[in-house]
Parts: C-alpha cells; structure tokens; sequence
C-alpha cells in the first residue's frame, strides 16, 4: 500500500508530473489490482497456490528494480499498471495457500496474517514517507523494492516448505 499512497509523490519529485496527473497513478494501479484480482482464484488454482505467489513476489521485485529506471511518464504508468496486475493476488492467494500449508489452522492463519498486514500497513508507510523526506527519490524506490525482496524470501521459503516431505514422528 506504501507504493500506492506514496505513487504520486514519487513521480511529482522524480518526473515532475502535475499533482493531477500523479494522482492518476493510483487509479491505474487500483483498477490494475481489480482486474487481476478477478483471474487470481484461476490462475493460482490452474498453476498451484505456491507457484502463483512466488511468480507474483518475482514479478513485483523485478518491476519495482525497473522502476528506478524509468524516465518516461508512459513507463511509469505502464510500471504501476503491471505492478498492480503482479499484486494483485498476493495477498489473498497467500491466505488460501497458508491454510492449506497449515492444516487444522484456519482459524487462525486469516487473523495473523491481517495482524501482519497491519503492522507492516503502519510500518511500511512510516519508513516510506521518512524515506522520501530525507532520501533521492530513487533511493525510497529502491527501499520499495528491498520490501518486496523479503517478501520474496519469504515465498520462497515457504515454496521450499511445502515441498519438504513430513517426517513420520512412529521412526
């Protein structure tokens, strides 16, 4: 969300767009994130849960490296359209992948994963906006996608976990 909220202040300081025109930037990135939040469910069901979160952590930290880079206002908006169709299923696939990660907790996977949704939904923005305050635009980009590199990791990780067989605990 840090990337959406703070979308326009970035391109006013890196591209030196009109306040009207970065607002747009939001727009394009939530109407991106609809859209693919309509084919999600499919996609992560047609190619497994765990491949369709780890593509979309892939994809996310390789748009978010490229943004830096960009120059052209028509780049960055097409950076923000694809990074919300990357985003788009992130989290909600995650949900449904940990639940069946970790049988017998679905009651409690939704409320931690929110709970750490929260917390990084107030840290996220605090470090973003103190970023953008005392850092180069393209430093707080580049701090963007370090944040997605760790979420990464994280998909990674658990891409890795699921595939472990379970140790037989009679042995």
């Amino acid at each position: 969300m840090s990337l959406a909220n703070f979308m326009p202040a970035i391109l006013i300081e890196k591209m030196n767009m009109k306040e009207a025109g970065a607002a747009l930037s939001v727009t394009c990135f939530w109407i991106a994130m609809s859209v693919g939040r309509l084919f999600a469910g499919y996609i992560a069901e047609k190619f497994q849960y765990r491949v369709y979160v780890l593509y979309s952590c892939l994809a996310s930290v390789l748009l978010l490296m490229v943004f830096p880079f960009t120059n052209q206002i028509w780049s960055a908006f097409l950076i923000i359209l694809l990074l919300g169709l990357a985003m788009s299923g992130i989290f909600s696939i995650a949900l449904v992948f940990a639940s069946k990660l970790l049988p017998g907790t679905e009651e409690s996977t939704p409320s931690i994963l929110i709970a750490s949704g929260g917390v990084g939904g107030a840290i996220l923005p605090l470090t973003t906006g103190w970023s953008l305050d005392h850092l180069a635009v393209n430093q707080s980009a580049w701090m963007l996608a370090i944040f997605a590199v760790g979420l990464l990791v994280i998909s990674v990780i658990t891409y890795q976990w699921q595939n472990k067989p379970i140790a037989n605990s009679a042995t």
